[in-house]
Formats: structure tokens, C-alpha cells, sequence
């Protein structure tokens, strides 16, 4: 334990030193608390805030015990105090607990579970200072906190427990960079209570992470806004605008390049070679719906120019949700992405509306989600998008059994009513 030091009432020593207002819980660090530590279902512990115990108790456990005025918390203030640290005490023998709040012990766990990696990031670590007595506060309202993307580190650092880190392709590279984003990132995963993950390729990110307490969690889409989108109206105007009888709506960010990095590319290349195909060979009507956003906007622009499809390619701004769902009603098909073999939330988007979505799948990656398989157009090279638009355009049958089995399976495996459950499995097991 490495020292000693004398309390008021007594000495809890782990791995420490810890001065407190009334006891000391020292978790594997030092760090100077106001407040006291209550110890939920055995091993986590929860910085709590406040000069007045028998006012925190009573903020916190008055929805339970109304009956109770202040005078009554006053009196159980101490002995549940007591209980709560003799519970840390037990928890620390029996069962290893990863809250940590100070830099040594930051970089003692991160170099344990990564073992292979020197720890770089303490200096960096003091920019979270000044913020961090705020987080604290904060986080303390809540029953659980879950950091998207990199921002767990923010309930790790406040001693924030149980929370979640929800990963939507923040997994996939980034913990692995050697530098302070990655070592924070990998540390923030490897030692939150729960991770969701959205992205099915990224069950390897997890295991080579070394993480138990994965599940999958498919990409939240706010879709109570479908039954307001007057479809048809729209989707009569824009064919009109466009003198089209079939438009495809590629919303996907323009990145493709020669090294095909999986973090940004899309692909977009073998969509327009595709696109370019169908039109001059099966539908001269054809129209393409591109957004200009990404890196590659200056060399799709040349590409489509190369190919002689300038006229049936019309670029947009990048659109809100709400108009996006707007814009895959009004279009025949929605073309994702052709490299990953992942998908997001553009597809279902697509499913969501009522409409077939092109997109390259790897079926093998996502049967520990589903074990039915979205029903979409499986395409990744320049000739299949090329079948795939042309089968779409031309076997309407087709056509309209793709549009009503993707209907089906987005309400029965990607909607919000799911997504909610995935949510509450979650809470339910680490609260």
C-alpha cells in the first residue's frame, strides 16, 4: 500500500494515499474528493459531490423514500456511508475495479492491458483539468453516461461509473494510432463498462482490443418522421426537374483513392463507372443525385466528365436528416457505399422509406448481428452496380418485392423500437 495516513474517523489505504472529510476510499491513485463514495452492485464507484453527506443523501434517495425529511437522511447518512465503503473494501479484494481518475494510474492500466505500447499521454492529460471538476458534477445526475465516438473519456477521467462507449467506426483505426488520440480512444474502450457497436466489420477492432463487454447496436435513426414525408409529391417534381424515369440517390461522402483506407473510403468510382454503363447501354433517362462533400468531389467531377455523364449527374449540398428522408422518397434507389463491406445508417435510411439500396455487403462480417440478412442489391464492382441498376430498372416485379422486403426487415431488425431495446439490455446489465 506503499504509506499510511490518519483520518478523522479512519484509514481505508488502497494502493494510496486519500484525504477525505469523513473516510478515505483511495482507488488505486490519488485523488482528493469532497463528498463521499457509494458503492452500486459491487464494483464500480460513483464521485458524488457535496459538502453536506445528509443533503446528498437525501437529493439522491428521495425519489425512493419520500416519507423521510432531512433530519431522518441526517441520521442514515453515517451508517450508509460506512456500509458503502466497507462494500469498496470488499470489492477491491475480490474484484479488481477500473475506476481510476489520476494520470499514474491512467497510464499503469493502460500499460497493463496494452503491454506492448508506452503510455505518452500524461502531459495531455492536463487539459482535461480544469474542466474536469464540472464533469464531475455533471455525470453525477445521471444513472449511466454514454460517450460517443472518443468522448467516454470524459466519464472515465470524472470516476463516472457504469458508462458506455458507443463506437459508430471510432473503433476500427483509432485505438490502434500510436499517438495520444489512439491511447486515449483504446483506454476509454477498454475500460467502460459496456461498448456498443454499430459497425458489424468492427467486432475484430473489439476482440483485438481485448474487450468482453461488447454487443451490437444498430446506427439509431430517428424514423417517426416517415409517415410526414408526402413521397409521391416529390417524387413526381424531382423526376420532372430532372427529365428522368429513374434517379439514384448516392449520398454517400466522395472518397476514393488508389490506397483504399477503410476509415474513408467509399468507393464512389465504381458507382459512377457503373452508372455511366447503365446509361449509355440500358436507360439514357438515368439520373444520379451526388453530394458535394468529401475529398474526392474534384476528381468524381472529372471522372463523371471522363465518362460523358455530365448531364444525368446533378450535385446537391449535404442535406439534414429530415431532408435526406425526403430525398430517398423521392428517388427510385439509393446507392451506399462499395468498399467496406459495412454499412451505417444510409441504408436502412433507404430500407426505412420504402426503397431498394445498393451497396457492397459482407455477410460473413455481419451474422453475429443478424441472422437475417438485409435484403439489398450486393454489388461492389463498377459491372455488377451496372446489373444491379439494370435488373432494378427493368424487372419491376423485382423491383417492388426488394422495396416491400426491405420495409419488413428494417421494422424487425433496424428500428427505433430495437434500437431502444439494444439500449435498455445494455442499462440493465451494468446498472
Amino acid at each position: 500500500l506503499r504509506g499510511y495516513q490518519k483520518w478523522r474517523g479512519f484509514l481505508v489505504a488502497l494502493r494510496g494515499y486519500q484525504k477525505w472529510r469523513g473516510f478515505l476510499v483511495a482507488l488505486r491513485g490519488y485523488q482528493k474528493w469532497r463528498g463521499f463514495l457509494v458503492a452500486l452492485r459491487g464494483y464500480h464507484l460513483v464521485m458524488l459531490n457535496s459538502p453536506n453527506p445528509a443533503e446528498l443523501l437525501r437529493s439522491k434517495l428521495c425519489l425512493r423514500c419520500r416519507k423521510f425529511g432531512r433530519e431522518q437522511f441526517a441520521i442514515l447518512a453515517e451508517p450508509i456511508v460506512l456500509l458503502a465503503a466497507a462494500a469498496a473494501r470488499l470489492v477491491q479484494r475480490f474484484k479488481p475495479i477500473d475506476v481510476i481518475t489520476s494520470p499514474c494510474e491512467l497510464i499503469g492500466q493502460f500499460e497493463m492491458h496494452f503491454p506492448t505500447r508506452k503510455a505518452i499521454f500524461e502531459e495531455s492529460l492536463n487539459r482535461y483539468a480544469d474542466a474536469l471538476p464540472k464533469w464531475r458534477e455533471l455525470v453525477g445526475h445521471y444513472d449511466v453516461v454514454v460517450g460517443y465516438a472518443t468522448d467516454g473519456i470524459y466519464p472515465l477521467l470524472a470516476g463516472k461509473h457504469p458508462f458506455v462507449a458507443f463506437e459508430h467506426g471510432t473503433i476500427r483505426n483509432i485505438p490502434f494510432a500510436d499517438d495520444v488520440q489512439g491511447q486515449l480512444c483504446a483506454l476509454t474502450y477498454r475500460l467502460a463498462d459496456a461498448v456498443a457497436i454499430t459497425n458489424a466489420d468492427n467486432i475484430a477492432a473489439a476482440q483485438k482490443l481485448g474487450l468482453t463487454q461488447h454487443s451490437f447496436i444498430p446506427h439509431p435513426i430517428n424514423d417517426l418522421i416517415i409517415d410526414e414525408i408526402d413521397g409521391q409529391e416529390k417524387y413526381l417534381r424531382l423526376h420532372s426537374e430532372l427529365d428522368s424515369n429513374f434517379i439514384v440517390f448516392h449520398p454517400s461522402r466522395q472518397h476514393w483513392e488508389p490506397r483504399r483506407h477503410p476509415d474513408w473510403e467509399k468507393g464512389n468510382d465504381f458507382f459512377l463507372r457503373g452508372f455511366a454503363e447503365f446509361v449509355h447501354n440500358i436507360n439514357p433517362k438515368a439520373s444520379a443525385l451526388l453530394v458535394n462533400w468529401g475529398n474526392s468531389v474534384g476528381a468524381s467531377k472529372q471522372l463523371i466528365a471522363e465518362l460523358g455523364i455530365e448531364s444525368r449527374v446533378r450535385w446537391i449540398e449535404p442535406l439534414s436528416h429530415w431532408e435526406m428522408m425526403q430525398m430517398i422518397s423521392a428517388c427510385d434507389a439509393l446507392a451506399d457505399q462499395f468498399f467496406l463491406g459495412a454499412f451505417g445508417s444510409t441504408m436502412p435510411k433507404a430500407l426505412a422509406c420504402g426503397k431498394p439500396a445498393l451497396l457492397y455487403l459482407d455477410i460473413e462480417t455481419h451474422k453475429w448481428c443478424f441472422s437475417e440478412m438485409p435484403p439489398v442489391v450486393n454489388v461492389q464492382t463498377d459491372q455488377q452496380i451496372f446489373e444491379g441498376l439494370s435488373r432494378l430498372y427493368l424487372d419491376r416485379a423485382y423491383y417492388l418485392d426488394l422495396c416491400a422486403a426491405g420495409k419488413a426487415w428494417y421494422s424487425k431488425w433496424h428500428s427505433s423500437a430495437v434500437v431502444t431495446n439494444c439500449f435498455v439490455d445494455i442499462f440493465r446489465r451494468i446498472i
